[in-house]
Formats: C-alpha cells, structure tokens, sequence
C-alpha cells in the first residue's frame, strides 16, 4: 500500500506543478491604467473581516448544533 501513497503524492506534486508553471511562464498582458477604487470596497472588506472574526473567534465542540432543534 506504500507505493500507492507515493504513487498519490507525487502526482499531487506533479500537478501542483504543472499549476505554478503555467502561470509563470505566460505571456503576460500590456499594463493598462490603474482603475480608480471605489472608497466603499475597503467597508466591505472590513465588515467581510468581521464576520469572519465574529463566527472564529469562539471555539466550539466538533458536531455540536448551533441551534437545538426537537425531534
């Protein structure tokens, strides 16, 4: 059975590279003029930011329900 971990591992390598190579060794498009940023981008990055916070900052058991139902 090793030899299928190994046979998975370096396939997954493989790939990954294959992955990186195409993006490093494309042709890259001309620069264009940079876009103006709308101000209210960086509010929603913030307020995205928070909710992540909010629902990983209290640990919890594993397979434990947010919210008790009946049955």
């Amino acid at each position: 059975m090793d030899w299928i971990a190994a046979a998975a591992f370096y396939g997954v390598m493989a790939c990954w590279i294959v992955f990186a190579a195409i993006f490093m060794f494309r042709k890259r498009p001309p620069k264009e003029k940079e876009t103006k940023r709308e101000p209210a981008s960086y509010w929603g990055i913030g307020v995205a930011s928070l909710g992540f916070a909010m629902v990983w900052i209290a640990p919890r058991p594993y397979f434990l329900p947010i919210v008790t139902m009946r049955p």
